[in-house]
């Protein structure tokens, strides 16, 4: 199996169960420690992070079945974050799933 494959067919699928058990338990852990409100935030946190899982898993996989000839994300050069390179620990969440700020 090939590791873009590999990636599509397993790995991509074993983190949204992942995530999916992660969101379950800390549903339970919440409503027993917090009030009810509120928990629309993760809601929007989780559901667009399993979103993106698979569009990432759709475009790898139209990628390898030859409907697309690249995947334009892998042709693009990677841009600095806040004039910094390489792998970045980010925190802040608004920061994150915004494409601007406004």
């Amino acid at each position: 199996m090939s590791t873009l494959s590999e990636l599509a067919n397993r790995r991509i699928p074993d983190t949204c169960a992942a995530v999916e058990g992660l969101y379950e338990a800390h549903c339970g852990l919440w409503q027993k420690t917090s009030m009810e409100e509120g928990w629309e935030v993760f809601d929007l946190r989780y559901g667009g992070l399993i979103a993106r899982l698979k569009r990432t898993q759709n475009k790898v996989n139209s990628y390898l079945a030859g409907e697309n000839a690249i995947i334009q994300e892998f042709t693009k050069a990677r841009l600095p974050y806040n004039g910094e390179e390489g792998l970045l620990l980010e925190m802040e969440y608004t920061a994150m799933v915004t494409a601007g700020h406004l």
